[in-house]
């Protein structure tokens, strides 16, 4: 029996899903190497992928101002995330857009997430 077919004991917490590493194209071109937590489908269709990087930000402890590792999550467009080379995204989740789904109900075929668009495209 795998892991993911099996009954969750009293009290035992699911599992969570995978986030793996990916690389997010700034808007000036800068890479940041984050973690890929969820793709989301926009109501234009257009797919997104929710990310997190870790970042250095100011806390207070002990009253005292220091300089703490935060992670920061936000939205990148697809065209602006680049595969690791040997990581694998399976497991990832997936949001579709409502509407897109009812498109879909009535014979219009959705589009899939791209999985990383920039393979396709030779912009620069």
């Amino acid at each position: 029996m795998d892991e993911e077919s099996r009954s969750l004991a009293d009290g035992e917490l699911p599992s969570e899903p995978p986030t793996p590493p990916i690389r997010i194209v700034l808007h000036d071109g800068q890479e940041l190497v984050g973690r890929l937590l969820r793709r989301w489908q926009g109501n234009t269709t257009a797919w997104f992928y929710e990310v997190s990087v870790t970042l250095w930000a100011d806390a207070q402890v002990g009253g005292r101002d220091l300089a703490e590792p935060a992670d920061i999550i936000f939205s990148a467009p697809a065209s602006h995330v680049r595969p690791i080379d040997g990581v694998s995204y399976d497991g990832v989740p997936i949001e579709r857009d409502r509407q897109a789904l009812k498109r879909a109900r009535t014979g219009r075929q959705p589009p899939a997430p791209p999985l990383f668009p920039h393979r396709c495209r030779t912009r620069r």
